[in-house]
Protein backbone atom coordinates (compact mmCIF):
# COMPACT_ATOMS: atom_id res chain seq x y z
CA UNK A 1 0.00 0.00 0.00
CA UNK A 2 1.55 3.39 -1.10
CA UNK A 3 1.21 6.21 1.22
CA UNK A 4 -0.06 9.60 0.02
CA UNK A 5 0.78 12.90 1.50
CA UNK A 6 -1.85 15.37 2.06
CA UNK A 7 -1.06 18.75 3.80
CA UNK A 8 -4.55 20.38 3.61
CA UNK A 9 -6.15 20.17 6.36
CA UNK A 10 -3.50 20.27 8.68
CA UNK A 11 -0.06 17.65 8.77
CA UNK A 12 -0.81 14.15 10.25
CA UNK A 13 1.77 12.25 13.12
CA UNK A 14 1.65 9.38 14.54
CA UNK A 15 3.29 8.99 17.82
CA UNK A 16 3.87 6.59 19.70
CA UNK A 17 3.18 6.47 23.65
CA UNK A 18 4.23 4.70 26.52
CA UNK A 19 1.17 4.51 29.22
CA UNK A 20 -0.95 2.47 31.25
CA UNK A 21 -4.16 3.42 29.44
CA UNK A 22 -5.94 5.30 27.34
CA UNK A 23 -6.40 7.70 30.01
CA UNK A 24 -2.83 7.93 30.27
CA UNK A 25 -2.61 8.40 26.80
CA UNK A 26 -5.23 11.60 26.80
CA UNK A 27 -3.27 13.03 29.96
CA UNK A 28 0.30 12.64 28.03
CA UNK A 29 -0.97 14.34 25.15
CA UNK A 30 -3.15 17.34 27.03
CA UNK A 31 0.27 18.28 28.51
CA UNK A 32 1.85 19.02 25.05
CA UNK A 33 -0.48 20.24 22.88
CA UNK A 34 -3.59 21.20 26.09
CA UNK A 35 -6.23 20.35 27.50
CA UNK A 36 -8.88 21.00 24.76
CA UNK A 37 -6.98 17.99 22.28
CA UNK A 38 -8.71 15.53 24.77
CA UNK A 39 -12.13 16.44 22.95
CA UNK A 40 -10.65 15.83 19.85
CA UNK A 41 -9.06 12.05 20.34
CA UNK A 42 -11.71 8.86 19.48
CA UNK A 43 -11.10 5.46 18.83
CA UNK A 44 -9.93 5.95 15.49
CA UNK A 45 -7.17 8.08 16.17
CA UNK A 46 -5.77 5.63 19.29
CA UNK A 47 -4.54 1.99 19.07
CA UNK A 48 -2.31 -0.41 20.93
CA UNK A 49 0.33 -2.26 19.54
CA UNK A 50 2.30 -4.52 22.44
CA UNK A 51 2.83 -2.71 25.18
CA UNK A 52 2.62 0.96 23.28
CA UNK A 53 -0.34 3.13 22.65
CA UNK A 54 -0.36 4.40 19.01
CA UNK A 55 -2.14 7.51 18.05
CA UNK A 56 -2.68 8.78 14.47
CA UNK A 57 -4.03 12.32 14.03
CA UNK A 58 -4.27 15.72 11.55
CA UNK A 59 -3.22 18.62 13.38
CA UNK A 60 -3.12 22.31 12.64
CA UNK A 61 -0.44 24.00 11.69
CA UNK A 62 -0.21 26.29 14.95
CA UNK A 63 -0.47 22.95 17.58
CA UNK A 64 2.49 21.78 16.12
CA UNK A 65 4.63 25.27 17.01
CA UNK A 66 8.53 24.80 17.86
CA UNK A 67 7.66 24.64 21.45
CA UNK A 68 5.30 21.72 21.18
CA UNK A 69 7.62 19.69 19.12
CA UNK A 70 10.22 20.75 21.63
CA UNK A 71 7.98 18.79 23.99
CA UNK A 72 7.21 16.03 22.20
CA UNK A 73 11.29 15.59 21.61
CA UNK A 74 12.03 15.82 24.77
CA UNK A 75 9.76 12.95 26.45
CA UNK A 76 10.65 10.12 27.37
CA UNK A 77 7.15 8.72 26.87
CA UNK A 78 6.72 9.57 23.44
CA UNK A 79 8.20 9.21 20.09
CA UNK A 80 7.17 10.87 16.90
CA UNK A 81 6.89 7.71 14.16
CA UNK A 82 6.00 9.47 11.32
CA UNK A 83 5.65 13.11 10.80
CA UNK A 84 3.95 14.86 7.69
CA UNK A 85 4.93 18.69 8.38
CA UNK A 86 8.19 17.42 8.71
CA UNK A 87 8.89 15.96 5.37
CA UNK A 88 8.04 19.01 4.08
CA UNK A 89 9.88 20.86 5.67
CA UNK A 90 12.86 18.60 5.00
CA UNK A 91 12.29 19.19 1.57
CA UNK A 92 12.81 22.41 1.69
CA UNK A 93 15.56 22.60 3.98
CA UNK A 94 17.08 19.88 1.26
CA UNK A 95 16.73 22.77 -0.93
CA UNK A 96 19.00 25.10 1.24
CA UNK A 97 21.61 22.36 1.40
CA UNK A 98 21.78 21.31 -2.27
CA UNK A 99 23.44 24.28 -3.67
CA UNK A 100 25.68 24.44 -1.09
CA UNK A 101 26.85 21.03 -1.47
CA UNK A 102 27.24 21.35 -5.73
CA UNK A 103 29.26 24.41 -5.33
CA UNK A 104 31.73 23.09 -2.91
CA UNK A 105 32.01 19.89 -5.26
CA UNK A 106 32.61 22.42 -8.46
CA UNK A 107 35.17 24.04 -6.34
CA UNK A 108 37.34 20.47 -5.24
CA UNK A 109 36.78 20.02 -9.00
CA UNK A 110 38.42 22.95 -9.77
CA UNK A 111 41.50 21.95 -7.83
CA UNK A 112 41.66 18.27 -7.84
CA UNK A 113 45.31 18.28 -8.99
CA UNK A 114 46.64 19.97 -6.44
CA UNK A 115 44.09 17.26 -3.57
CA UNK A 116 45.55 14.02 -4.37
CA UNK A 117 46.17 13.36 -0.77
CA UNK A 118 42.40 13.73 -0.07
CA UNK A 119 41.34 11.05 -2.07
CA UNK A 120 41.00 7.52 -0.91
CA UNK A 121 42.74 4.77 -1.60
CA UNK A 122 45.38 4.83 -4.62
CA UNK A 123 44.33 7.29 -7.48
CA UNK A 124 47.68 7.28 -9.80
CA UNK A 125 45.58 4.56 -12.28
CA UNK A 126 42.42 6.84 -11.82
CA UNK A 127 41.79 9.06 -14.93
CA UNK A 128 40.94 12.86 -14.14
CA UNK A 129 37.46 12.37 -14.41
CA UNK A 130 37.35 9.12 -12.54
CA UNK A 131 38.82 11.56 -9.61
CA UNK A 132 36.26 13.84 -10.48
CA UNK A 133 33.56 11.58 -10.22
CA UNK A 134 34.84 10.22 -6.68
CA UNK A 135 34.48 14.14 -5.71
CA UNK A 136 30.76 13.85 -7.21
CA UNK A 137 30.00 11.08 -5.17
CA UNK A 138 30.88 12.52 -1.57
CA UNK A 139 28.08 13.51 0.51
CA UNK A 140 27.88 16.58 2.74
CA UNK A 141 30.26 14.52 5.56
CA UNK A 142 33.05 13.54 3.24
CA UNK A 143 33.10 17.36 1.36
CA UNK A 144 33.50 19.04 5.09
CA UNK A 145 36.10 16.14 6.13
CA UNK A 146 38.14 16.34 2.70
CA UNK A 147 38.40 20.72 3.25
CA UNK A 148 39.98 20.25 6.41
CA UNK A 149 42.23 17.63 5.40
CA UNK A 150 46.24 18.68 5.72
CA UNK A 151 47.83 18.00 2.68
CA UNK A 152 51.07 18.87 4.20
CA UNK A 153 51.00 15.97 6.65
CA UNK A 154 52.08 13.20 4.47
CA UNK A 155 55.26 15.39 3.65
CA UNK A 156 55.68 16.24 7.59
CA UNK A 157 55.66 12.83 7.86
CA UNK A 158 58.57 11.82 5.39
CA UNK A 159 60.20 14.74 6.78
CA UNK A 160 60.51 13.78 10.61
CA UNK A 161 59.52 9.97 11.14
CA UNK A 162 61.47 8.18 8.10
CA UNK A 163 65.32 8.32 7.84
CA UNK A 164 65.21 11.76 8.34
CA UNK A 165 67.33 12.32 5.54
CA UNK A 166 65.11 14.92 4.12
CA UNK A 167 65.10 17.56 7.20
CA UNK A 168 69.34 16.14 7.27
CA UNK A 169 69.75 17.53 3.68
CA UNK A 170 67.64 20.91 4.23
CA UNK A 171 69.90 21.33 7.44
CA UNK A 172 73.18 20.48 5.28
CA UNK A 173 72.16 23.21 2.10
CA UNK A 174 71.16 26.22 4.33
CA UNK A 175 73.83 28.91 4.38
CA UNK A 176 72.29 30.21 8.18
CA UNK A 177 69.77 29.35 9.97
CA UNK A 178 67.31 31.75 8.93
CA UNK A 179 67.91 30.09 5.82
CA UNK A 180 66.95 26.93 7.20
CA UNK A 181 63.87 28.35 8.67
CA UNK A 182 62.71 29.50 5.12
CA UNK A 183 63.00 26.01 3.77
CA UNK A 184 61.53 23.92 6.26
CA UNK A 185 58.83 26.32 7.24
CA UNK A 186 57.13 26.23 4.28
CA UNK A 187 57.42 21.64 4.40
CA UNK A 188 55.92 21.98 7.68
CA UNK A 189 53.75 24.37 7.60
CA UNK A 190 49.82 23.37 7.83
CA UNK A 191 48.34 23.30 3.88
CA UNK A 192 44.64 22.13 3.68
CA UNK A 193 42.13 21.46 0.68
CA UNK A 194 40.46 24.34 1.78
CA UNK A 195 44.05 26.30 1.70
CA UNK A 196 44.08 25.05 -2.24
CA UNK A 197 40.33 26.52 -3.55
CA UNK A 198 41.28 29.71 -1.28
CA UNK A 199 43.40 30.30 -4.66
CA UNK A 200 40.61 29.64 -7.23
CA UNK A 201 37.79 32.32 -5.41
CA UNK A 202 38.38 35.47 -6.25
CA UNK A 203 38.23 36.38 -2.38
CA UNK A 204 39.69 34.22 -0.54
CA UNK A 205 38.02 33.39 2.98
CA UNK A 206 39.35 32.43 6.24
CA UNK A 207 37.61 28.66 6.50
CA UNK A 208 36.90 29.80 10.23
CA UNK A 209 34.40 32.05 8.57
CA UNK A 210 32.37 29.33 7.54
CA UNK A 211 32.68 26.64 9.52
CA UNK A 212 30.39 26.44 11.75
CA UNK A 213 27.65 27.87 9.30
CA UNK A 214 28.72 24.03 7.14
CA UNK A 215 28.42 22.07 10.16
CA UNK A 216 25.65 23.36 11.36
CA UNK A 217 24.20 23.08 7.29
CA UNK A 218 25.57 19.33 7.35
CA UNK A 219 23.66 18.32 11.65
CA UNK A 220 20.60 19.71 9.89
CA UNK A 221 20.73 17.96 6.44
CA UNK A 222 21.31 14.90 8.39
CA UNK A 223 17.97 15.35 10.15
CA UNK A 224 16.14 15.99 6.96
CA UNK A 225 17.83 12.89 5.42
CA UNK A 226 17.12 10.50 7.68
CA UNK A 227 14.26 11.66 8.58
CA UNK A 228 14.09 13.55 11.99
CA UNK A 229 11.88 16.48 12.84
CA UNK A 230 12.69 19.52 11.83
CA UNK A 231 11.30 22.77 13.79
CA UNK A 232 10.78 25.83 11.94
CA UNK A 233 13.63 27.20 13.13
CA UNK A 234 15.73 24.83 11.66
CA UNK A 235 14.59 25.72 8.40
CA UNK A 236 15.11 29.44 9.15
CA UNK A 237 18.67 28.34 10.47
CA UNK A 238 19.30 26.49 7.30
CA UNK A 239 18.64 28.90 4.77
CA UNK A 240 20.41 32.09 6.73
CA UNK A 241 23.30 28.93 6.68
CA UNK A 242 23.37 28.37 2.92
CA UNK A 243 23.11 31.90 1.69
CA UNK A 244 25.99 33.03 4.03
CA UNK A 245 27.98 30.48 2.36
CA UNK A 246 27.21 30.62 -0.61
CA UNK A 247 27.83 34.37 -1.29
CA UNK A 248 31.38 33.80 0.37
CA UNK A 249 31.99 30.86 -2.05
CA UNK A 250 30.04 31.47 -5.18
CA UNK A 251 32.36 34.17 -7.04
CA UNK A 252 35.09 32.33 -8.91
CA UNK A 253 38.41 33.25 -10.88
CA UNK A 254 38.47 32.57 -14.45
CA UNK A 255 42.24 32.82 -14.95
CA UNK A 256 41.99 30.90 -17.84
CA UNK A 257 39.77 33.21 -19.83
CA UNK A 258 41.67 36.45 -18.92
CA UNK A 259 44.79 35.24 -19.86
CA UNK A 260 43.24 33.49 -22.79
CA UNK A 261 41.75 37.76 -24.21
CA UNK A 262 44.97 39.07 -23.05
CA UNK A 263 46.65 36.83 -25.36
CA UNK A 264 44.04 37.19 -28.30
CA UNK A 265 45.25 41.11 -27.60
CA UNK A 266 48.66 40.09 -27.77
CA UNK A 267 48.85 38.12 -31.18
CA UNK A 268 46.35 41.40 -32.59
CA UNK A 269 49.16 43.30 -32.13
CA UNK A 270 51.80 40.89 -33.57
CA UNK A 271 49.30 40.31 -36.63
CA UNK A 272 48.80 43.86 -36.86
CA UNK A 273 53.04 44.72 -36.88
CA UNK A 274 53.43 41.69 -39.18
CA UNK A 275 51.19 43.24 -41.60
CA UNK A 276 52.72 46.38 -41.70
CA UNK A 277 55.79 44.30 -42.51
CA UNK A 278 54.40 41.85 -44.95
CA UNK A 279 51.60 44.01 -47.21
CA UNK A 280 52.12 42.68 -49.89
CA UNK A 281 52.68 39.03 -49.03
CA UNK A 282 49.38 39.21 -46.52
CA UNK A 283 47.48 40.61 -50.17
CA UNK A 284 48.93 37.90 -52.37
CA UNK A 285 47.57 35.01 -49.93
CA UNK A 286 44.28 37.00 -49.72
CA UNK A 287 44.27 37.14 -53.51
CA UNK A 288 44.98 33.54 -53.65
CA UNK A 289 42.28 32.31 -51.00
CA UNK A 290 39.46 34.67 -52.98
CA UNK A 291 40.55 32.77 -56.70
CA UNK A 292 40.49 29.24 -55.08
CA UNK A 293 37.30 29.80 -53.08
CA UNK A 294 34.86 31.23 -54.90
CA UNK A 295 32.28 31.04 -52.16
CA UNK A 296 34.65 32.45 -49.79
CA UNK A 297 34.53 36.39 -50.87
CA UNK A 298 30.88 35.86 -50.16
CA UNK A 299 31.55 34.29 -46.66
CA UNK A 300 33.84 37.42 -46.02
CA UNK A 301 31.21 39.86 -46.65
CA UNK A 302 28.87 38.43 -44.90
CA UNK A 303 31.01 38.24 -41.68
CA UNK A 304 31.65 42.02 -42.55
CA UNK A 305 28.05 42.57 -42.62
CA UNK A 306 27.20 40.81 -39.21
CA UNK A 307 30.00 42.81 -37.22
CA UNK A 308 27.96 45.89 -38.54
CA UNK A 309 24.63 44.49 -38.01
CA UNK A 310 22.32 45.80 -34.42
CA UNK A 311 22.76 42.17 -32.81
CA UNK A 312 26.04 40.96 -34.06
CA UNK A 313 26.30 37.94 -31.82
CA UNK A 314 22.88 36.86 -33.43
CA UNK A 315 23.76 37.52 -37.24
CA UNK A 316 27.26 35.44 -36.36
CA UNK A 317 24.74 32.51 -35.46
CA UNK A 318 24.19 32.49 -38.88
CA UNK A 319 27.13 31.94 -40.81
CA UNK A 320 28.43 28.43 -41.50
CA UNK A 321 31.70 28.58 -39.69
CA UNK A 322 32.03 24.72 -40.33
CA UNK A 323 31.66 25.01 -44.18
CA UNK A 324 34.16 28.38 -44.44
CA UNK A 325 36.81 25.79 -41.66
CA UNK A 326 36.14 23.01 -43.99
CA UNK A 327 36.91 24.59 -47.21
CA UNK A 328 40.15 26.33 -45.95
CA UNK A 329 41.46 23.44 -44.91
CA UNK A 330 40.79 21.53 -48.53
CA UNK A 331 42.09 24.43 -49.98
CA UNK A 332 45.46 25.34 -48.22
CA UNK A 333 46.80 22.77 -46.43
CA UNK A 334 49.19 24.88 -44.14
CA UNK A 335 45.68 26.28 -43.19
CA UNK A 336 44.53 23.03 -42.55
CA UNK A 337 47.79 22.84 -40.26
CA UNK A 338 47.59 25.30 -38.59
CA UNK A 339 43.77 24.58 -37.57
CA UNK A 340 45.01 21.24 -36.41
CA UNK A 341 47.27 23.15 -33.73
CA UNK A 342 44.11 24.17 -32.46
CA UNK A 343 42.78 20.68 -32.26
CA UNK A 344 45.79 19.48 -30.76
CA UNK A 345 45.75 21.99 -27.55
CA UNK A 346 44.25 24.51 -26.27
CA UNK A 347 43.42 28.02 -27.34
CA UNK A 348 45.65 29.84 -25.31
CA UNK A 349 49.07 27.71 -26.34
CA UNK A 350 48.39 27.64 -29.60
CA UNK A 351 48.27 31.91 -29.98
CA UNK A 352 50.97 32.43 -27.51
CA UNK A 353 53.21 29.80 -29.77
CA UNK A 354 51.90 31.78 -33.17
CA UNK A 355 52.37 34.66 -31.53
CA UNK A 356 56.27 33.73 -30.75
CA UNK A 357 56.52 32.60 -34.19
CA UNK A 358 55.28 35.98 -35.55
CA UNK A 359 57.63 37.70 -33.19
CA UNK A 360 60.76 35.90 -34.68
CA UNK A 361 59.60 36.41 -37.94
CA UNK A 362 59.04 40.01 -37.70
CA UNK A 363 62.83 39.90 -35.74
CA UNK A 364 64.21 38.04 -39.02
CA UNK A 365 62.32 40.40 -41.39
CA UNK A 366 64.14 43.24 -39.69
CA UNK A 367 67.27 42.10 -39.48
CA UNK A 368 67.30 41.03 -43.42
CA UNK A 369 66.08 44.68 -44.29
CA UNK A 370 68.76 46.15 -41.84
CA UNK A 371 71.63 43.86 -43.48
CA UNK A 372 69.72 45.62 -46.84
CA UNK A 373 70.69 48.91 -46.05
CA UNK A 374 73.59 48.85 -44.91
Amino acid sequence: MSVKLSFKGGYELELAIDAISEHGVVSKLSSIFGSDIANEISPINLTKRGDLFFFRYRFAINQLSDDNYEKLIKDNKVLIISDELSLKRSAKLLEYCLPVEIQLKKLLTYVYPSIIAAFDGKTDKKSRIKLCKQINSWNLGDLLERLEFDIASKKRENLFLKDGNALADSLDKAKSFDDFKRTLIPQIRQNTVWDQICVVLEKPVKYSDIKNSLHTLRFLRNKAAHPQPILDFDLNTAKKCSDSIIEKISDVKDDYRNELSKSIQSIEKALSEAARMYTPEIQKIMDGYLKAMPDMSKNIQKIAESIKAPDPTLAMKKINWLAIDSEMRKTDPEFGEIMNRFNNNDTKTVLNEMKDELNELQSDKQEEDDSRSR
